[in-house]
């Protein structure tokens, strides 16, 4: 009787799942970030953010690829061009979402 209830728990849980936002193509208008808040967290503000993230996109210190993204992102800004970012709807701080992709073009 045990094992049933666990299995039908298990079975009729809700899965969270979470999804890869992607906002229009905009601009980045700018780029923060401190040494002590949030261990670094570099906080990206977007010119056209998501619903889900409206104060933009964050990059985590954690992120095994947060150099390649940030040194991306700053290069996006100074040089203006449009940029698209892929962003994980679940994983939100102060209203931004963190990155998992930026992708620019020629433009």
């Amino acid at each position: 009787m045990k094992f049933l209830s666990i299995l039908l728990a298990i079975i009729f849980t809700p899965i969270a799942s979470a999804t890869v936002v992607t906002n229009d193509e905009g601009k980045i208008t700018r780029i923060h970030t401190y040494d002590d808040y949030k261990q670094g967290t570099v906080f990206i503000f977007l010119s056209k953010p998501v619903t889900a993230c409206p104060n933009g996109a964050y990059l985590s210190p954690s992120s095994p690829g947060i150099e390649r993204l940030y040194s991306m992102a700053l290069a996006i800004l100074m040089s203006n061009k449009n940029v698209t970012f892929q962003l994980y709807d679940d994983r939100i701080i102060d209203g931004r979402c963190e990155v998992d992709a930026i992708q620019v073009g020629a433009n």
